[in-house]
């Protein structure tokens, strides 16, 4: 899949690489921003852009050995490439000149020279191709954890997890079957849907398949659904289906997933991680027409008052890395995620560090518990924005209510 942009930023530190984003977009030109130099190579033969901006220490693959190879094939060697760094310039340019980079700047980044280099070395911004990168539409149909008592009337919802991704193409994936399940399949048959759909299982706790039963669409004669899980020694996933779902008018194919990638469609990728939560849990990483969308609703990101960044959340932040929107579970205020720490589930704290070290655009804190009223909702949103904006992050961030929506164009 094509990633259609001008410039891409290859760059691990969050701030020096929004900072390179933001001034890239202001100037007009389109942008994909990395974490790693691990699949460099493949995407900038992928979209051809004007300039690529590199750090020379980064995880996956150094700026220069990275500049080497892009000069080196001839896919890419007309490609200017601007090779940034915080080390002593005397010693790194010549270093980069040496690797064949086009130009050279130091971190931390004077903005008037690096516009002035993104200028001189992107030229024009490319026009818009008519209609711009096909539309994402994310839907949420449930949003909450599972309830242990009768929940309150919530303004948020009640319905547990069920989230839908829609492309332009009419394609759908279906992300978990919780109790917002038939409102999605509701929604799909009042558009009519008559595309491909897909539904993928994270794992096998009772609020994420607990809409099976329910799930209309497998009633649709002529229809095929991709259904994906994890392999659970504990639960079949075929006989699953067979038990929810003991008669059919649709095709039901059912395969297990692994922590992999999978080309779904020729423009559609999933990836696949294994969560940090009881039993075999995924998070899914769902690129479709060169937008991310990372879906990880059950995950604990340890929040101590003395934060490691172990293996986990490192792992994850690669995952996430770029993500248009990133979908994390938010269970817990941090007062409670102290009293139920290991329990995997997270803190809306730590899902903004690790939006903040993946340079994700958009957060959903999403699957808050079902004992939380509508007023602390509302606070954990508030309390989200105002750490973002003390953080001087461009990241959007919100509590998603069921039946609402977001557009990823």
């Amino acid at each position: 899949m094509s990633l259609q942009a001008d410039v891409l930023i290859f760059e691990d530190d969050p701030e020096m690489g929004s900072l390179a984003e933001t001034l890239v977009r202001h100037l007009g030109y389109s942008c994909k921003r990395f974490l790693d130099g691990k699949r460099a190579l493949e995407m900038a033969k992928e979209s051809t852009p004007k300039l690529i901006i590199l750090d020379i220490m980064m995880p996956g693959m150094d700026g220069l050995s990275l500049c080497r190879r892009l000069k080196a094939d001839a896919a890419t060697h007309a490609i200017k490439v601007l090779i940034a760094s915080a080390k002593p310039a005397q010693v790194e340019r010549p270093r980069a000149e040496q690797a064949g980079a086009d130009a050279f700047i130091e971190k931390p980044y004077q903005v008037e020279r690096l516009q002035q280099l993104i200028q001189q070395m992107g030229g024009a911004p490319a026009k818009p191709k008519t209609g711009g990168l096909p539309t994402l539409r994310v839907m949420f149909w449930g949003t909450r954890g599972f309830p242990d008592k009768p929940m309150e009337a919530s303004t948020f919802g009640s319905r547990t997890s069920c989230v839908s991704v829609q492309a332009a193409n009419g394609a759908t994936y279906i992300l978990d079957a919780g109790t917002g399940l038939p409102a999605c399949v509701q929604h799909l048959e009042k558009e009519g849907h008559s595309g491909e759909v897909g539904l993928l299982l994270t794992h096998y706790h009772v609020d994420h398949i607990q809409g099976l039963q329910q799930f209309g669409l497998a009633q649709k004669a002529g229809l095929t659904i991709k259904v994906g899980g994890p392999e659970d020694p504990q639960l079949d996933l075929q006989k699953l289906l067979q038990q929810c779902l003991p008669q059919t008018a649709a095709k039901l194919q059912p395969s297990y997933l692994y922590e992999q990638a999978y080309a779904l469609s020729p423009n559609v990728k999933l990836d696949v991680m294994y969560a940090q939560h009881p039993t075999t849990t995924l998070a899914f990483s769902l690129e479709i027409d060169g937008r991310k969308i990372v879906y990880c609703p059950d995950s604990e990101i340890d929040d101590t008052a003395e934060v490691q960044f172990g293996d986990y959340e490192k792992k994850l932040a690669r995952f996430c890395s770029s993500a248009d929107l990133l979908i994390h579970n938010a269970h817990f205020i941090p007062q409670d995620y102290a009293r139920a720490k290991g329990s995997g589930y997270s803190a809306w704290p730590a899902v903004l560090r690790v939006a903040a070290r993946s340079a994700v655009r958009r957060v959903a804190l999403f699957h808050i518990a079902a004992s939380y009223p509508d007023w602390r909702l509302h606070e954990i949103e508030k309390q989200a924005v105002q750490t973002r904006d003390e953080s001087r992050r461009p990241i959007e961030v919100f509590v998603p209510k069921e039946g609402n929506g977001v557009m990823i164009a």
